[in-house]
Formats: structure tokens, C-alpha cells, sequence
């Protein structure tokens, strides 16, 4: 793997290390972001047994409780980017799904709303800094489609 300038230079490696550390890095970059847009970080890395949560956050405006999937890119330079949404694939949506009702099922969470963001983090390979941070508000349906 090409080494990087920066704090992305320690993500040369083993290929699964080097994914995990991007992944790790997105997800502090995406908590960071909600919170500041208003969010309360409630959980990281939360196991149900419907799945895996990246984040649980309240949203105070509207007082849901938002399951937040991380999807995090290195993008090469120069290159066409492909964008991290093409991960949330059906099988990753059911899942979601699946851990969503999970949660509901929480004493913590009975009775609130609960809806299943998704944020996405890009850096360039070159620079060690968040190219690009989206945020998709209720992008996943209840029935496992995506808005």
C-alpha cells in the first residue's frame, strides 16, 4: 500500500488493518460532525442482536433516537471516485433494519422514535484531512429501502 503524508500515513499495512484504521478515523470524523449539527452521541460500536450500530445518537430537535451507518473512502487522486453510498447495499439495509427494531426493543428506547441514517466520510489520498462529509437523514426505510 502506498504510504500517505499525515496522520493517514499510519493506515499503510495489512490491508484489513488499513481498513479498520479508515473506518475508526470516519467514524470520529462523522460523531465529531453530528455533534456538532445538534447530536448527542449515545453510543459507538453498539452490538444488538439484530447487528452492529457504528453510532446511536439523540437528535434533540425531534428527539429521535438515529442509528447512524458510517461509510468511510479513501479516494485515490486522479481517479473517478466511487461514491461510499454504493456500499449500502440490500443486505447491509436489511441489517440495519434488523438492528434498528433491536434497539426499539431497549428499555432506554421503548416508545421513541427511531430512524437509520447514514453519514459518509471521503478523504483523498493525498491529504489527511476529510475531503467530504454527507449526511443522509432517514435514508433508510423501515422496509429496508433506500430514500
Amino acid at each position: 500500500m502506498k504510504a500517505f503524508p499525515g496522520r493517514l500515513g499510519r493506515l499503510r499495512g495489512s490491508g484489513r488493518a488499513a481498513h479498520l484504521a479508515l473506518g475508526q478515523r470516519g467514524e470520529r470524523a462523522a460523531a465529531g460532525f453530528l455533534k456538532k449539527a445538534g447530536y448527542r452521541i449515545i453510543a459507538r460500536n453498539l452490538n444488538t442482536p439484530g447487528g452492529e450500530a457504528d453510532l446511536v445518537c439523540l437528535d434533540r430537535r425531534t428527539g429521535a433516537v438515529v442509528l447512524v451507518e458510517v461509510k468511510t473512502r479513501l479516494q485515490p487522486a486522479g481517479q473517478g471516485a466511487i461514491p461510499p453510498t454504493t456500499a449500502i447495499h440490500a443486505d447491509k439495509r436489511r441489517r440495519l433494519v434488523r438492528t434498528a427494531k433491536s434497539l426499539a426493543t431497549h428499555p432506554r428506547f421503548v416508545g421513541k422514535p427511531i430512524r437509520i441514517d447514514v453519514v459518509t466520510v471521503e478523504y483523498r489520498a493525498e491529504d489527511d484531512r476529510a475531503l467530504e462529509i454527507r449526511h443522509y437523514t432517514n435514508a433508510v426505510t423501515a422496509d429496508g429501502g433506500l430514500r
